[in-house]
């Protein structure tokens, strides 16, 4: 519920969310597709607000903390994949 008010007010609060989780919330925030393996989003969480911020600023970010790597496509999504 409480990611839900967030929305309400403008932004959206994570703490100690998995990647799937968070990419469901991206996913209807920036209205984008996001593709993510079932594996991959269960093995990394992470913790974050976002008010304006574009979604590559977020993924970036995410991608430095964590081995991840995402390809935007021209048809509204994105895929988000584990460095090899």
């Amino acid at each position: 519920m409480e990611l839900e008010s967030c929305w309400a007010a403008g932004k959206l609060v994570f703490e100690r969310q998995s990647l799937g989780e968070i990419c469901r919330y991206l996913s209807r925030w920036y209205d984008i597709r996001i593709d993510i393996s079932p594996a991959l989003a269960r093995n990394y969480a992470y913790t974050f607000t976002i008010t304006d911020e574009p979604l590559e600023a977020i993924l970036r970010i995410m991608s430095r903390i964590n081995p991840i790597v995402y390809t935007f496509s021209d048809n509204r999504s994105v895929s988000i994949s584990e460095v090899e």
